[in-house]
């Protein structure tokens, strides 16, 4: 199953906290917390993750279920990077993932205000 949200499809109010996205009836995507990780803003419709908040994105499947791939559209700012098991990956890069869960973390090539902002998640999953 294949499963593309845009994070604008949603309607969230600018500056609006999110803390977690239902993708579908399996698959949600959670914000790590922290003052600013999650908010939602309208002028470029993205869902913002900061490295100074420790910024992290988890993919997860219910029970029986297996992520067999992630793809990320995003865009990064002040030298934002955006991790998945210590690699950098680059915007529509399709990550393998074959798990329940997988964690994006943000970081920076330079200095510790790294930004990740998120407008499209992709994933594709089967039944275990």
């Amino acid at each position: 199953v294949t499963i593309t949200k845009s994070i604008s499809s949603y309607g969230f109010s600018n500056e609006q906290k999110v803390t977690s996205i239902k993708l579908d009836d399996i698959i949600t995507a959670t914000a790590s917390t922290g003052t600013n990780n999650g908010k939602y803003y309208t002028s470029d419709k993205t869902w913002r993750f900061y490295q100074n908040d420790k910024g992290t994105l988890t993919i997860s499947a219910k029970d029986n279920y297996l992520i067999q791939s992630v793809k990320l559209t995003f865009t990064t700012k002040d030298n934002g990077v955006l991790k998945y098991l210590n690699a950098t990956i680059s915007t529509n890069v399709v990550c393998t993932i074959e798990a329940q869960t997988a964690s994006f973390i943000v970081g920076s090539t330079s200095g510790t205000k790294g930004k990740v902002f998120v407008k499209e998640i992709e994933v594709v999953y089967k039944k275990n």
